[in-house]
């Protein structure tokens, strides 16, 4: 396997782990097969095995040598495996009209028009609203109402009952650094992926800990401090160990998303390769040990690979550029932009009408200004540079004919690296 992660060694104190070794095996797709994890508790020397279709879904999960298998919806006659999951072994699965899943054995999920969850009632209940952008505003969880406060798309605050955290993040998407509330102070630890994995205070003492498997299910956790991030820093969702990706949320015990990727919407249609690629459940084309998905949208990782298959290696840029532009222009909408804004507003504001009020005033209409017009910007930006980077792989298509082989330029839009 090319460039793929095949072991991991942990020495991790606070964790009890000491040269803890994991092994990572795949397919010939690249597909996640096996993990061998390490002796040390909670793993106790597991190996974890999974068998796929030929179009991505997974077969069967096996745990030491007991084995789950998953079934599939049908279309009409035909008796190959669709993409919607009926069971996993253990849960059952319906799904709405749009393939959002309607209910799970113990729960029903409501989803709004845009097929965001709405809502969880059963062995959890909880109701959920977005902002302007699809960002998720706030939820309530058993009569306990918490709102979120958002720089660009990481979550700096959120609000429960009077009470604020506060979250601190590095450059990127979800690298959260420290979180805080009231006196209490928590900094962050992260393993490969970006997940949360130690939390110490101010003097080094050990506050938090979590180990996840390699699908990102919870395996152990402790916490004096409450914070929300978990596996690739994304946040915990409060029904199965789900986690909210953004746009969906996911199942790490399936190794699948609750509803269809919203690029089903501007993907073309009848593309082999893409579709071949493109799947609208799975997480992370079954490579969590590689890759993330920030947004809920296609696995983000290194820029994909020649494999010298032509019409392959363009559809894989292209969804690789699409992933690249959604990191590029979540910035759109940075709380900087707003301050310099509000700041100019604020100065002009007070030279010209001279007063304390006139120049609030003034701040106030610069942060809507800038507010509106990031809004527009970033919209249209989204609107050109997804057509910019489907013209590019139409480009490369016909380039493609009667080719074995070739090479591409990298897509237009990049972001400043991996994610």
């Amino acid at each position: 396997m090319l460039g793929q992660r095949t072991s991991m060694t942990a020495d991790v104190p606070g964790q009890s782990l000491c040269s803890a070794l994991t092994k990572y095996y795949y397919d010939n797709l690249y597909q996640f097969t096996r993990a061998d994890y390490p002796t040390a508790a909670p793993f106790s020397g597991e190996v974890h095995s999974w068998t796929y279709d030929a179009i991505g879904n997974r077969l069967t999960n096996t745990v030491n040598g007991a084995t789950s298998s998953y079934t599939y919806q049908k279309l009409g006659t035909n008796p190959n495996n669709w993409q919607r999951l009926n069971s996993d072994g253990i849960n059952s699965y319906t799904y709405d009209p749009n393939g959002n899943t309607a209910t799970r054995t113990g729960y029903t999920l409501g989803w709004d028009y845009e097929n965001r969850m709405a809502s969880i009632t059963g062995g959890a209940t909880a109701t959920y609203t977005y902002d302007y952008s699809g960002r998720r505003s706030g939820k309530t969880i058993s009569g306990a109402t918490t709102t979120d406060l958002y720089d660009g798309l990481n979550l700096i605050a959120e609000t429960t009952a009077g009470t604020t955290t506060y979250h601190l993040f590095g450059p990127g998407i979800d690298e959260p650094l420290a979180s805080s509330s009231g006196s209490s102070l928590v900094y962050e630890s992260v393993d490969g992926l970006g997940s949360a994995a130690l939390g110490t205070d101010v003097s080094g003492a050990l506050q938090n800990s979590y180990t996840y498997d390699a699908w990102g299910a919870s395996r152990s956790s402790s916490e004096s401090f409450a914070q929300p991030f978990r596996y690739t820093a994304r946040e915990r969702g409060d029904a199965n160990n789900d986690l909210f990706y953004r746009a969906r949320f996911y199942t790490p015990g399936i190794g699948r998303f609750l509803s269809e990727d919203p690029l089903l919407a501007i993907l073309p249609r009848n593309d082999p390769d893409l579709n071949r690629m493109f799947k609208p459940y799975v997480y992370v084309n079954s490579n969590p040990v590689f890759f993330r998905d920030p947004l809920g949208w296609v696995d983000c990782g290194p820029y994909p690979q020649q494999t010298g298959r032509c019409g392959a290696d363009a559809a894989a840029r292209y969804m690789w550029g699409l992933c690249a532009l959604q990191n590029n222009l979540s910035a759109a909408s940075n709380v900087d932009t707003y301050l310099v804004s509000g700041a100019l507003g604020f100065v002009l504001g007070l030279a010209t009408t001279r007063s304390g009020p006139g120049a609030v005033a003034g701040a106030a209409a610069g942060v809507v200004v800038s507010v509106t017009w990031s809004w527009f910007r970033s919209t249209n930006q989204m609107a050109a540079a997804e057509a910019a980077l489907l013209s590019e792989y139409r480009r490369a298509l016909d380039q493609c004919k009667g080719l074995n082989a070739c090479v591409f330029p990298r897509p237009p839009y990049r972001g400043s690296g991996p994610l």
